[in-house]
């Protein structure tokens, strides 16, 4: 008995285990849908700013590029919604036939019931009924018969009534099931009427931008000028902080040679608990979305230009301050010609690095905290457009950061 009860605890969770995954993808989806509405939303915040400040900008179209990006994410989301929708309503299509087909065969047997119980309802024929029996035993289970027969036709009753009732809350379901498919579709409709609309404001501020082709053109050299120089400066000072590590190994006697970092024994375990935190690391702002990703790629605005990204490039809001992603230890703050900061942390033989600062919270050999404040983001008055500049090292080697930030 035991092993027949467990049996059936054992088939009843396996039987729910497919309507527990679909309620699981269900409320996944609309998460992710939800997320990309406040991506959106923040997006378009940031693109008032860049109107508030400037007619047209790079850093406009960087935004709305994200933006379209997004839009187009969204709408894949609600394709996905109206497949898995579509799947649903075919599920529940196919129990409300089975579900039918069930009921009608109770009604019908139900039926011949009443109709031989209304043949043989007098009192006269129940009587004859026992009389014809042969022997007492006979009689005895005749009437056990009668009376299991009036129970069975009640529960064949409760049993229509109940698969009724089932079949009823099905049909409603697959109602609602219906009407979120036709919302969904008419989102979907919105959506793509937004991304085409989007794209076409894009190709607009294009055609603007391209009146002023010569003066981006310098703006993207000077720009990338500076970011080269900035380069060299940062890989200058890892590397001299390799050197002295190395030298101060040598004097101790550890240093067995090599390129790399020769590092303490805290330095050691900083370095591990970093590395064990990859894809895990929380990012430099609080609120911030990447407009220009690690690598080469071409430029937004300006064909046939090809940008060279040590990091990523996070937009944020005005006054949006800057944060440490791990603990460690702030190696250099650099001044940049024109005004803006960079500071350099330090997290064993790894390195963070924070650009385009406005004001620093920090000074050189301060032992920081994971999330501590290091700087003002800089807001670029002309276009309105407010940018941390993020890049993560491991030794000399430049780290793609979408790698080891959270969701980035």
């Amino acid at each position: 008995m035991r092993f027949i009860k467990l049996t059936f605890l054992i088939l009843s969770i396996l039987a729910s285990i497919p309507s527990l995954a679909q309620s699981d993808r269900k409320a996944q989806l609309e998460r992710q849908k939800k997320d990309l509405q406040k991506e959106i939303t923040y997006v378009n915040s940031l693109l008032k700013e860049n109107k508030k400040a400037s007619s047209y900008s790079v850093a406009q179209v960087r935004n709305i590029d994200k933006k379209i990006s997004i839009r187009q994410g969204l709408i894949d989301n609600i394709n996905n919604e109206i497949s898995f929708i579509n799947s649903n309503i075919k599920e529940k299509q196919k129990k409300i036939n089975t579900s039918e087909a069930e009921l009608k065969n109770l009604k019908e047997d139900y039926a011949r019931m009443v109709t031989q119980t209304y043949k043989s309802k007098s009192a006269y024929s129940r009587v004859m009924f026992f009389l014809s029996s042969e022997n007492f035993n006979q009689a005895v289970k005749r009437i056990e018969y009668i009376d299991q027969y009036s129970k069975y036709r009640k529960k064949q009753g409760e049993k229509i009534e109940e698969q009724s009732v089932k079949l009823e809350e099905s049909i409603a379901k697959l109602k609602k099931e219906k009407e979120s498919k036709v919302a969904l579709l008419s989102s979907k409709k919105q959506e793509k009427e937004n991304l085409q609309s989007e794209k076409g404001e894009k190709e607009a501020i294009l055609g603007k931008l391209q009146k002023k082709k010569k003066k981006l053109a310098s703006d993207v050299k000077s720009k990338q000028k500076k970011s080269d120089k900035l380069q060299a400066e940062i890989q200058k000072i890892i590397i001299s902080e390799i050197r002295l590590a190395r030298e101060k190994a040598t004097k101790e006697n550890k240093d067995k040679g090599g390129s790399s970092f020769t590092l303490t024994a805290e330095a050691k375990a900083l370095a591990k608990s970093f590395k064990l935190n990859k894809n895990k690391l929380p990012w430099p702002v609080e609120r911030g979305v990447v407009v220009s990703k690690y690598g080469k790629h071409p430029h937004p605005t300006m064909k046939n230009i090809i940008i060279v990204n040590h990091g990523v490039d996070i937009a944020t809001e005005k006054g949006s301050e800057a944060r440490a992603i791990f603990g460690g230890t702030v190696t250099s703050v650099i001044l940049s010609k024109g005004g803006a900061k960079t500071v350099l942390i330090q997290h064993g033989n790894y390195y963070t690095v924070y650009s385009n600062l406005s004001k620093i919270y920090v000074k050189k050999g301060e032992s920081i905290k994971v999330k501590q404040k290091v700087g003002t983001v800089y807001t670029n008055s002309r276009t309105g457009a407010t940018v941390l500049k993020f890049q993560l090292w491991f030794d000399k080697n430049e780290q793609n950061p979408a790698s080891w930030i959270y969701k980035m």
